[in-house]
């Protein structure tokens, strides 16, 4: 421990955390600055300078000792506690100030400024431990046992004191005796500790012979029992008291491995200091390797340690909160035992890199573990939502399995109660980050991947809120120019939105069709009296904030693609006060003059007097084709051929009916009830295996394992990829053969894909007693089959029947056809802003990704930033309209988070808390079951 008055410490412990809460400081200050009062920007600029001022002379006394080649004195350490208690003794009082409750929770939740002792802690322990070494004089140590004496007459003191105070306390002002409390615990606590750690440090460093022969007696409760006992103690596996539902107090050590590596870190410094050197060499490794479990335990149980005197009060067990510290002491002080006497032997040589690299281990280990999660989970995420459906991944159902698990452990930290968590205290933050990238995976997105793998009923998570029928358009002004350099018209449509009804805080939700070729290129929302122009941001970005700004009661508004639905947009605004009208706007760039469909009311925008668009318009780079309505009319009718695809559920909840389906599928070709030439047949569970009906397709059903779950979804869109590669004269009428329908995993709107199939997507279930049931997808009705003979649906064939490049719908409205996939040369990023070219172009690659979603993780990130240069909204961005620049800084911040991570990742169904429990609140329960002790005690004895 002598090592620790090295001034070279204080880069690490001092140093550094100073410099990293100065760059958040500068960091939060900048985003909330626009929404703090006066006052509570002085505060800031006052608690940041001082701070500053601190570091700069402890660095600067730092640099001084370094030269001299001095240690660090009793002086600098007092002076430490000094300075930093009353820095954070100030700090506390003044928060409510410095973050007042004007201030949105959410935008402040995960603000280390509220963890800003955990940053200061190591430079107050090392204080401590600096006053420790020094004060504790070789060879004739002080006995132990005062020490502890000492200290265990703290808590018993404040026992005694608060049954004098607690009287008193109606008797003296509030306020005073408030600060003359916390400084009273901030001086004892600080007496405390130092007892405590002087008094392990004693034992440690004792050379006696008789000693020495005891050792065990001391290091085995202290290495081995209190640490289990800890772990036991906080998953409730030795009391409830402390214990919600599978969560510690301190955090989820659950895992196994935290006990083993106990027991090994025990047993490490439980072994005899024989003079050996091979064996003195190898025990320091095994010690170096154990050093970083302990450092671990210290670091996490840090910022409670001024809790310990509290947590011996109320509890009986809480002594075991200074369990890390003092293991942390003993296991400091037997390297350092080892180092002397290997250094002595001149037997170090390479050991030092030795030490580094067996410390390193755990670590290493840790990293490597998290690393396989994230392949894991990237190639699952890839199977579900990036999938090459030219080729079938396997995925590994074990690794993926224990992956889950390990996420969900730690994901679950955001949602727990203020002083428990599933998560693990720093493990789950790097997890996070080196996994998740900071985001999180959806409980949707897992409530899909297990059914997919093991089976089950998927859970639909989604929340689709429903109109409010008292607010609706109360006035729609409409103005439209025609731009002829571009050729394309721009319409702003004005619109007014009216609370009809006496309730507060309600939500104007509607949702409209845009035409084909008409895009959204401006938005803005009054907020007040003030035009609030919207912002084109991420799509997820835009509406976790969103969510979270409704939550605290303030304005925004926001546009965006609903997902899987086509040109569907969703269209938001909020709040509205009782019988409130509210002013906003959408300009909409379009090739033609377009109708527009908003609730009742049918809206012309462009000139429909001018001349009528007749020739196919192509983007610049010629890869994507706008069709004009007229055109179309032109192009040649065609009447496709259906043919039958059996989809058939070989899923785990198969197993019975699995012999029952090729009997099915036979009559009907031996009753000439289907025409079995075209017909095709899936087998599905977590994969898909498709085979021509002329194939051996019965052996392969029997042959293939009934497993996993029924992944209708994929079969569906690998299905209308093939057909939209193919460019067949025939498109498929699928009809689903399972036991149970509604465990399918299937999307609830494919209308993203109408391009493949013009005919609509025809679903059908065949039911055991021979009945044929609709489902409908893409908006399309369907009759029930009598006979199996499905209707002609006609549609047009671009540019002719002999080499079509698409099959279009025969809707008499406009198209927009990818002529080629890939390798494009124009996009926003070269056509400027409100290009209508670039809006055409940027249609083209969305429909490729969709066609292509292996490439879905690079044009995403391409579409998102070239919809930002062209300010056209795409289906990966929307317009949002924010009331305050903290609200734009905190979703430009988070928009960066996401643009930086997995496409397939989420923002978070809630906003995300900081694992640990704040200190204040685990000293009010602390504090709380004292009271509720001292009670008890009081009642029995008045019994």
């Amino acid at each position: 421990m002598k090592n620790l008055l090295n001034p070279r410490w204080l880069l690490l412990i001092n140093s550094l955390p100073i410099f990293v809460v100065l760059m958040l400081f500068w960091s939060e200050y900048r985003m909330l600055q626009s929404i703090l009062p006066p006052e509570s920007q002085s505060l800031w600029l006052w608690f940041a300078s001082s701070l500053a001022i601190i570091g700069a002379l402890n660095l600067g006394y730092t640099l001084f000792l370094h030269s001299k080649k001095a240690i660090l004195s009793i002086g600098y350490a007092l002076t430490v506690l000094l300075v930093y208690t009353s820095y954070l003794y100030f700090y506390a009082f003044n928060y409510e100030y410095i973050i007042p409750f004007s201030v949105p929770q959410w935008m402040v939740q995960d603000s280390p400024l509220l963890y800003l002792g955990t940053f200061l802690m190591p430079t107050l322990a090392h204080a401590v431990f600096i006053l420790v070494i020094k004060m504790t004089k070789e060879p004739r140590p002080k006995q132990a046992l005062f020490n502890f004496i000492y200290s265990i007459s703290i808590p018993i003191g404040w026992y005694i004191l608060s049954q004098v105070m607690i009287p008193l306390w109606h008797h003296v002002d509030r306020r005073f005796m408030e600060h003359l409390v916390i400084i009273f615990f901030v001086i004892t606590t600080i007496l405390f500790l130092f007892f405590c750690v002087r008094g392990i440090y004693i034992l440690a460093i004792k050379k006696g012979a008789a000693w020495q022969q005891y050792r065990l007696v001391w290091i085995i409760p202290i290495a081995i029992l209190f640490p289990l006992l800890g772990l036991a103690l906080n998953q409730g596996i030795l009391s409830n008291a402390f214990h919600f539902g599978g969560r510690g107090v301190f955090g989820d050590f659950s895992n196994p491995w935290f006990y083993i590596f106990a027991v090994f870190t025990g047993l490490s410094l439980s072994l005899p200091n024989l003079k050996n050197i091979r064996y003195r060499q190898g025990l320091f490794l095994v010690r170096s390797l154990t050093f970083a479990y302990t450092l671990y335990f210290f670091l996490v149980f840090l910022p409670y340690l001024p809790l310990s005197v509290l947590a011996i009060l109320a509890i009986g067990t809480g002594f075991l909160m200074l369990t890390p510290l003092a293991l942390f002491v003993i296991h400091l002080n037997e390297l350092y035992n080892d180092y002397q006497y290997l250094k002595a032997a001149s037997a170090f040589k390479y050991l030092g890199m030795g030490s580094v690299l067996s410390f390193s281990v755990l670590p290493i280990l840790i990293t490597v573990t998290f690393l396989n999660d994230k392949l894991v989970l990237n190639e699952t995420l890839d199977y579900l939502y990036n999938p090459n459906y030219s080729k079938e991944a396997k995925i590994n159902k074990t690794a993926l399995k224990r992956t889950l698990t390990s996420l969900k452990s730690h994901k679950e930290g955001s949602r727990d109660m203020f002083i428990s968590s599933h998560s693990t205290p720093f493990l789950s933050a790097y997890y996070n980050w080196l996994v998740l990238d900071n985001l999180t995976l959806s409980d949707a997105k897992i409530n899909q991947m297990e059914p997919v793998f093991w089976g089950g009923a998927a859970f639909n998570s989604a929340n689709r809120r429903s109109a409010d029928p008292d607010i609706h358009i109360s006035q729609i002004t409409t103005n439209s120019r025609f731009d002829a350099q571009q050729g394309a018209w721009v319409s702003q449509l004005d619109l007014e939105i009216k609370n009809e009804s006496p309730r507060s805080l309600a939500e104007y939700l509607t949702q409209f069709e845009l035409p084909e070729g008409a895009w959204i290129s401006d938005y803005y929302l009054y907020v007040g009296e003030r035009k609030e122009q919207g912002l084109l941001a991420e799509k997820k970005s835009a509406l976790w904030i969103y969510n979270q700004i409704t939550n605290s009661n303030r304005d925004p508004g926001i546009l965006y693609y609903l997902n899987g639905g086509g040109n569907q947009v969703a269209f938001r605004v909020f709040p509205f006060a009782a019988l409130e009208t509210r002013r906003t706007g959408i300009e909409l760039i379009h090739k033609e003059p377009i109708q527009l469909q908003l609730e009742d009311s049918l809206v012309y925008l462009g000139d429909s007097s001018t001349a009528t668009l007749s020739q196919v318009v192509e983007s610049i780079d010629g890869k994507v084709a706008y069709i004009p309505a007229a055109l179309k009319e032109t192009l040649p009718k065609v009447e496709r051929k259906p043919y039958y695809h059996f989809l058939i559920d070989i899923s785990k909840n198969a197993s019975a009916a699995k012999q029952d389906y090729a009997t099915q599928i036979t009559t009907l070709i031996n009753k000439n009830i289907i025409d079995k030439s075209g017909a095709k047949i899936s087998l599905i569970n977590s994969y898909v295996q498709t085979f021509e009906m002329e194939e051996d397709w019965a052996n392969e059903l029997q042959k293939t394992k009934v497993e996993g779950g029924f992944f209708l979804d994929r079969a569906i869109k690998k299905a209308l990829f093939q057909v939209q590669q193919q460019k067949s004269v025939s498109y498929p009428v699928f009809v689903i053969l399972s036991p149970l329908i509604h465990s399918a995993i299937l999307e609830e709107d494919y209308a993203d894909w109408s391009f493949a199939l013009p005919e609509g997507l025809a679903l059908y279930y065949l039911e055991e007693t021979g009945a044929v049931k609709p489902h409908y997808l893409m908006n399309i009705e369907l009759d029930s089959i009598q006979d199996f003979q499905p209707k002609v649906i006609s549609s047009r064939a671009y540019p002719n029947a002999t080499a079509p490049i698409a099959y279009l719908p025969d809707n008499g409205q406009a198209s927009v056809v990818l002529k080629e996939a890939g390798n494009y040369k124009y996009d926003g990023q070269d056509l400027g802003e409100k290009s209508w070219q670039a809006g055409l172009s940027m249609q083209g690659r969305w429909r490729a990704q969709l066609i292509h979603p292996e490439t879905s993780e690079k044009e995403w990130l391409h579409l998102v930033r070239s919809s930002f240069h062209t300010k056209i909204m795409m289906p990966v961005t929307s317009y949002i309209a924010l009331e305050n620049e903290a609200q734009k800084e905190i979703l430009l911040r988070k928009q960066a988070q996401v643009l930086n991570s997995n496409k397939s990742l989420d923002i978070g169904e809630n906003p995300q808390q900081m694992s640990e429990p704040e200190l204040w609140l685990l000293m009010g329960l602390l504090a709380g079951l004292w009271y509720y002790r001292k009670r008890r005690l009081n009642a029995k004895r008045n019994a």
